[in-house]
């Protein structure tokens, strides 16, 4: 996943923070194919956002375990 789709996606869930800009950070912590990402939407703070695909078992619970 880039990392406009990544704020696409943020930008969509988060309407208070429209006009803030948004930056993407990747985190270089990951495992079974999970790459994690920091979206900052200026002073409205952040979230951790996944992706991964369901190639793995695992994957395919991560969001039920997590």
């Amino acid at each position: 996943m880039n990392s406009s789709h990544l704020l696409e996606i943020a930008r969509s869930h988060w309407p208070s923070a429209q006009e803030s800009e948004f930056s993407v950070t990747p985190i270089e912590k990951g495992g079974s194919g999970r790459k994690f990402y920091r979206i900052q939407a200026g002073s409205y703070g952040s979230l951790i956002a996944v992706s991964y695909t369901r190639e793995r078992e695992e994957n395919a619970r991560y969001v039920e375990i997590a």
